[in-house]
């Protein structure tokens, strides 16, 4: 018989307890490892359990992609509502641009030591895997549309035309920022990240979605979670 295909799991459930120490034990070992040392007994090391105390709560090598994912996405989203939320609930109506780039260039200095460090290493490995495993493809399309749901009310605030379309352009710029520079020593390219440089950033990417067709429900479906 062929092996049955495992469903993804649901996209919304937070990890917290004993599963959320697990999740953030995947992000160690995938910034450290890679995903060949992603294993339940290495969890168990790291973490200084009983062996067999991670398959207790995920059973299967899938639900600790499942899990790293979620948790990642719940630190990102903490930090995003941390740094940003101040703004939402300071304005009632527009957010003025200058504050939302300090915002961002504050998220930037804050994600330059090892906590985000790490975590941008284990995003490649999520990025990779999800490259290579259709079912974890999907999780992590839906997990990761809550980072792209908060991108699009900010802009909302900015005053942008099509809101959902400015969060994915910037979405793919923070993320290439991100990556281009935390995982390596802060050389080459590095200076340039400045309150100034997300100023612009912000201003551009509401230029060029602005001049878009208003309805962005004809944007691909498959793109709006991925930001």
């Amino acid at each position: 018989m062929p092996a049955r295909r495992r469903k993804p799991a649901p996209a919304s459930s937070q990890i917290t307890g004993r599963r959320a120490l697990i999740a953030d034990a995947v992000i160690e070992l995938l910034a450290q490892e890679g995903g060949r040392g992603l294993t339940h007994g290495n969890i168990d090391l790291l973490l200084r359990l009983p062996k067999g105390s991670t398959s207790f709560y995920f059973r299967r090598r899938d639900e600790l992609f499942d899990a790293g994912i979620r948790r990642l996405v719940q630190h990102d989203l903490e930090d995003l509502n941390s740094t940003l939320g101040p703004l939402f609930r300071k304005y009632r109506g527009r957010i003025p641009l200058p504050a939302v780039a300090r915002a961002h260039y504050r998220l930037w200095r804050q994600g330059s030591g090892r906590e985000m460090r790490k975590r941008t290493l284990a995003r490649f490995e999520f990025f990779l895997h999800a490259a290579r495993d259709p079912v974890f493809a999907r999780l992590h399309t839906k997990v990761r549309s809550a980072l792209f749901e908060f991108g699009a009310v900010m802009f909302a605030r900015l005053g942008a035309r099509n809101p959902r379309v400015a969060a994915l352009e910037f979405g793919y710029l923070v993320r290439g920022d991100t990556m281009a520079h935390l995982p390596l020593r802060p050389t080459g390219g590095w200076h340039r990240i400045t309150p100034a440089y997300y100023e612009q950033s912000l201003r551009e990417v509401i230029s060029k979605t602005n001049r878009l067709p208003h309805d962005t429900r004809a944007f691909p479906k498959a793109e709006r979670g991925i930001a």
